[in-house]
């Protein structure tokens, strides 16, 4: 329905400025739209409370009509949702944000991508919105932060032997993703 209300009136884009009908048309398209986008992001907030996947899944074809925005905005949602126990965890100012947990980093996303699979998160989204990569890039410019954070607080305060140690890891985690 969304997909041919959106048809009709680029058939009439030439007219939306002369005729006030087709105007308010667009504009409660428009409406309503924002309110099927917010309604969907609030079931995916209850995914974890039982919300209902195939509903789900049927929810994502919806934002693809609503537009490239609104399934922007549920990717990004989504994967600060997955990644926020992550950051509560290694953000710094927390135990465990130091160079020596780089590998408990990697291993934290290698469990959090099973977790994604066995939950059965990965039937719910459309495979060309390549959720576990939005997430997997996610966790790499989230981790990049903190370990910038990190590297300029210690000030030249740096074990050489830890640092290639840690990149090697790094290389490795990279060369698995």
């Amino acid at each position: 329905m969304i997909e041919a209300t959106d048809e009709l009136l680029e058939y009439f884009t030439d007219y939306i400025d002369d005729i006030p009908e087709i105007k308010d048309v667009k504009k409660e398209r428009d409406h309503l739209c924002n309110e099927l986008r917010m309604q969907i992001l609030e079931e995916f907030n209850m995914l974890d409370k039982g919300s209902i996947k195939d509903k789900l899944y049927e929810a994502c074809f919806a934002l693809d009509a609503i537009g490239e925005k609104a399934v922007n905005d549920l990717r990004t949602w989504f994967a600060g949702h997955m990644l926020e126990p992550y950051d509560h965890l290694f953000k710094p100012g927390q135990p465990d944000c130091t160079l020596e947990n780089t590998r408990r980093r990697f291993s934290w996303l290698k469990r959090t991508m099973k977790e994604y699979v066995e939950k059965g998160y990965e039937a719910i989204f459309p495979q060309e919105w390549q959720m576990k990569h939005m997430i997997a890039y996610e966790f790499c410019r989230m981790t990049k932060l903190h370990l910038d954070q990190i590297l300029s607080e210690s000030q030249g305060d740096l074990d050489i032997a830890k640092c290639i140690e840690i990149m090697q890891v790094t290389i490795e985690f990279e060369n698995d993703l």
